[in-house]
C-alpha cells in the first residue's frame, strides 16, 4: 500500500512537471532572462549638446555570446531635427549595427552637428528603435520600452529672436544696495518667458522657488523691451513657520546689450500686505 501512494505522488509530479514546461513554452520570450534577447541597455534618455565633440556610444547588447555574429536592424524617428543638418547616425552599415561573434554587444553612434538654426523651446530629438533581429532573438526584455527605443535629446546653443535666452545659465542675482547671489535662469513655457531661481527679495528664508519673468521686447528695437513677474509665491513655510507665505512681483526692463534686467520688487504677505520693496540686477 506504501508503495502505490509512493507511485501515485510520483506520477501526479512529473505530470505537474509537464503542464509547467507547457504553459513557460507559451509564455512571452521576453519575459524570460535566460531566452535570447536583444535589448538596449536600461538607461535613462541621452541627451548631448549641439555641436558637442562627444560621439554618443549607443550600446546594443545580448544577453548571450554567440557563435556567429547577429545582425540588429533599427528605424529612427525624428523630432524637430533633421538628418546631416543636425546629426549624424552611424553603426555597421545604415540601420543595421553587427554583434560580432563570441561578443554580447554592438554600438550605433550619434554626434550632432553645430548650425546656426535657432529651435527656441522645442524639443529637438530622435529616438532610436530596435525593429529586427537575426537568429529568431527577442526584442526587448520585460516588455519595458526602455529596452526597445531610446530617444536622444539635442540641447540647442542658438539663441533665438525672442530675447529669454540670454539668460539662460548662470545668473548674479543682486538685491540692489544689499547682497548679490548666485542664480540660474532657464526656458520658460514660450521664448518670452524666463524661469530665474534666485534669492530675488534677499530673504532669509529662500527656498528655491523659480519665479517667471516675461520679456516683452520693444516695437521699435527687439533688443530692448519691458521684464515682467506677475505675483508668485516666493516661500510657503517662510520664517521658519509652516504655512507662512510670502509672495514676489516685479516690473521694469531688459537690456540684451548690456546683459541686465531691471526691476523694482514687491514682497508681500499672503494677505497682500507689503512685507518690504527693492530692486533687482540680474545679470548674465
Amino acid at each position: 500500500m506504501k508503495y502505490i501512494k509512493l507511485l501515485f505522488i510520483n506520477v501526479v509530479a512529473i505530470c505537474l512537471v509537464c503542464i509547467s514546461c507547457d504553459d513557460e513554452s507559451n509564455s512571452p520570450t521576453s519575459f524570460e532572462p535566460s531566452a535570447p534577447h536583444v535589448a538596449f541597455q536600461d538607461y535613462p534618455d541621452y541627451m548631448v549638446d549641439e555641436g558637442s565633440s562627444q560621439v554618443l556610444e549607443i550600446p546594443v547588447v545580448l544577453n548571450i555570446l554567440v557563435e556567429e555574429p547577429v545582425s540588429v536592424t533599427y528605424s529612427v524617428t525624428e523630432t524637430n531635427v533633421v538628418a546631416g543638418t543636425d546629426y549624424q547616425i552611424t553603426s555597421d552599415s545604415p540601420g543595421t549595427l553587427i554583434i560580432p561573434q563570441n561578443t554580447k554587444r554592438g554600438h550605433i553612434y550619434v554626434t550632432t552637428i553645430d548650425n546656426d538654426v535657432p529651435n527656441g523651446n522645442l524639443e529637438r530629438s530622435i529616438t532610436i528603435t530596435i525593429t529586427g533581429v537575426s537568429n529568431e532573438y527577442s526584442i526587448g526584455y520585460l516588455n519595458k520600452p526602455n529596452y526597445i527605443s531610446k530617444k536622444v535629446i539635442i540641447e540647442d546653443d542658438e539663441c533665438v529672436e525672442q530675447p529669454s535666452c540670454n539668460w539662460w545659465g548662470a545668473l548674479s542675482v543682486e538685491d540692489v544696495g544689499f547682497t548679490t547671489y548666485d542664480g540660474t535662469g532657464s526656458a520658460g513655457a514660450n521664448d518670452m518667458e524666463l524661469t530665474v531661481v534666485g534669492n530675488l527679495p534677499g530673504s532669509g528664508w529662500f527656498e528655491d522657488q523659480p519665479i517667471v519673468f516675461v520679456l516683452t521686447p520693444s516695437a521699435g528695437d527687439p533688443t530692448v523691451g519691458t521684464a515682467i513677474a506677475a505675483r508668485q509665491l516666493f516661500c510657503d513655510d517662510c520664517s521658519g513657520n509652516i504655512g507662512i507665505e510670502r509672495y514676489y512681483e516685479a516690473t521694469g526692463s531688459f537690456d540684451i546689450a548690456t546683459g541686465e534686467i531691471s526691476v523694482a520688487y514687491t514682497y508681500t504677505r499672503g494677505d497682500g500686505s507689503t512685507v518690504w520693496t527693492g530692486n533687482n540686477l540680474i545679470a548674465n
